[in-house]
C-alpha cells in the first residue's frame, strides 16, 4: 500500500466510516499488516441516531442510501462478482464503482447526522462510537483469516489427510512489544492477546510506536526484566515456514519432541519459545520423518524401545465382569436364576456408586461402552525413560543444592544434539535471524 494511505488509515483523527467496516479491517490487517482502529458502523450509527430498534441484516450501504439521500446505489452482481485481482488493472466501471463505494458512505454518514431529531444525541452516539481508541485487538488476531482458510481448504485437504494435522487458524507472532514502566527497555515481545490481558487489569497502558505496532507500557517494575539480554525474545518473528519461507497453511512445530520435552524441569518449558518453530503441512510431514529417525537412534542409544518400558495397557477385570454382568442381564434376565441376577445387579451398582433400583437401560449402556483395557500404572514412556536416564547421574552424584543445574546441564546437551538434528537434516532457511544452537536452554 502507498506510504500516504497507509497514514490515512491509520490516522486515530480520521474516522472510517462504512457498513459492516470490520471486515474490512480484518483483511487490511491480514493481507498489509495494517492496524486500523476509529472506525464507525453506519447502521450502529443510524439506529442510535434515530432510535429505531432495525435489524442491522436489513441495512445494507443501498437500504442506507435510500434512506438518507434518495439514491438508488447500483450494486451491479456482474462488477461486484468479476476479477478484481486482474493483472491487466481495473476496468473504468470497476474504479467508477470503487470510488462511488467508498464516497456514499461519507455521504450517508453526514446525512444521518444532519437528518437526526436530535442532534445531541446522534453526537453522543457518535462519539460513543468512535471515541474509544483501544485496539479490538483479539477480534483481529483470533478472527481474520477465517475466508481466507475456507477459500484455501480445497487446495489443502489432501495434505491434511496425509499428516492428520491442521494448519493453524490464527497468526502466531503478533510481534507486540511490552516495555518498561519508565520506557527505556523492551522487555520482551508478546501476542496481542496477552496486551489485552494487561489491559484488562489496568496493569499497563496501549502506546503505538512509530511501526504502528501495539505496545504496552507497564504501570509497574516487573521483579525481572524478562528477556532483556536475549536478542532472541526481543526480535520479530515472520509468521513462515521456517524451512521453505510458505506464508499460509503452517502449525507449530517442537525442535524437541513432546514425548521428551514433557518431563523436563519447569524452569526448561515455561516461558521458552526458542524451540518452538512454524512449519508448514507439507515441510511438517517430513520433519516427522526425521524424528522418527532419531528417535529410534535414541532408543538404540539407551537400549530404550520407543513403546516404553513395559506393557502400556493391561485389561481390567473389574471391566470385564461388568459387560459380562450387563450382558446377561440384557440377554436372559428372564432365564437367570434370582441368585444369579442379584449377584450381576449388586456388581453393577458398586462400580456406579448407585442402588440396585437405579439400573436402567442407561447405566446397562454404558456397562457396554467401558473399555477393558486400562494404562499400565507401572507404565514408562520413551520419552520419560530417556530423560531419567540422562539425569541418572546428576541423581547419584550430587546433592540437592546442585541437582537441578547439573539436570539443566545434561539436558541441555540434549536439546543441543536435536537442534543440530534440525538444521541438517530439514534445512531450515528461514529461521529468526537470532536463532541458535547455543541459545539458553533454560530460565534459570
Amino acid at each position: 500500500l502507498p506510504d500516504s494511505l497507509i497514514k490515512l488509515l491509520t490516522n486515530n483523527t480520521v474516522i472510517k466510516v462504512g457498513v459492516d467496516i470490520i471486515n474490512d479491517i480484518k483483511r487490511l490487517y491480514k493481507d498489509f499488516n495494517v492496524k486500523i482502529d476509529c472506525i464507525l458502523d453506519l447502521r450502529d450509527l443510524y439506529v442510535k441516531s434515530f432510535n429505531k430498534p432495525t435489524s442491522k441484516t436489513s441495512l445494507g450501504l443501498r437500504s442506507l442510501a435510500m434512506k438518507q439521500l434518495n439514491i438508488d446505489l447500483q450494486k451491479d452482481r456482474y462488477i461486484r462478482c468479476c476479477d478484481w485481482a486482474n493483472d491487466n488493472g481495473l476496468t473504468r466501471e470497476q474504479i467508477d464503482y470503487a470510488s462511488w463505494d467508498a464516497t456514499i458512505a461519507c455521504m450517508i454518514a453526514k446525512a444521518i447526522i444532519d437528518q437526526s431529531n436530535n442532534i445531541n444525541n446522534c453526537i453522543e452516539s457518535l462519539n460513543n462510537l468512535v471515541n474509544n481508541n483501544r485496539f479490538n485487538l483479539s477480534s483481529l488476531s483470533d478472527s481474520y483469516n477465517q475466508s481466507n482458510r475456507i477459500a484455501n481448504s480445497n487446495n489443502n485437504i489432501q495434505t491434511k489427510k496425509k499428516h492428520k494435522v491442521e494448519a493453524r487458524k490464527s497468526k502466531l507472532y503478533d510481534n507486540c512489544r511490552i516495555i518498561s514502566p519508565d520506557g527505556k527497555d523492551i522487555l520482551s515481545t508478546c501476542s496481542i492477546k496477552k496486551i489485552n490481558w494487561y489491559l484488562d487489569r489496568n496493569l499497563g497502558e496501549l502506546i503505538v510506536n512509530d511501526n504502528n505496532i501495539p505496545c504496552l507500557k507497564l504501570n509497574f517494575e516487573p521483579k525481572v526484566r524478562g528477556s532483556i539480554e536475549d536478542k532472541y525474545y526481543l526480535s520479530d518473528k515472520s509468521n513462515v515456514c521456517v524451512v521453505c519461507g510458505n506464508d499460509r497453511d503452517y502449525l507449530r512445530y517442537s525442535v524437541v519432541p513432546l514425548q521428551y520435552r514433557t518431563h523436563f524441569p519447569e524452569v526448561m518449558k515455561a516461558h521458552l519459545g526458542h524451540d518452538v518453530v512454524l512449519v508448514c503441512l507439507d515441510c511438517h510431514g517430513r520433519c516427522l520423518e526425521y524424528d522418527h529417525k532419531h528417535c529410534l537412534e535414541i532408543a538404540y542409544k539407551y537400549d530404550i524401545p520407543l513403546s516404553g518400558i513395559g506393557e502400556k495397557t493391561i485389561k481390567d477385570p473389574l471391566v470385564k465382569r461388568i459387560k459380562r454382568a450387563s450382558n446377561a442381564l440384557v440377554k436372559s434376565i428372564d432365564t437367570l436364576p434370582n441368585e444369579i441376577k442379584s449377584q450381576y445387579q449388586l456388581i453393577i451398582s458398586d462400580y456406579f456408586s448407585i442402588s440396585v433400583d437405579q439400573i436402567d437401560d442407561e447405566i446397562l449402556n454404558k456397562c457396554k461402552q467401558l473399555e477393558e483395557f486400562k494404562i499400565n500404572p507401572n507404565w514408562i514412556s520413551h520419552g520419560e525413560a530417556v530423560v531419567k536416564r540422562i539425569v541418572r547421574e546428576a541423581i547419584s552424584n550430587s546433592n540437592e543444592i546442585d541437582l537441578l543445574d547439573i539436570q539443566i546441564d545434561l539436558l541441555g546437551e540434549f536439546v543441543r544434539e536435536w537442534r543440530k538434528h534440525f538444521l541438517s537434516t530439514s534445512k531450515p532457511m528461514h529461521l529468526p535471524i537470532d536463532w541458535s544452537i547455543n541459545n539458553r536452554v533454560s530460565n534459570s
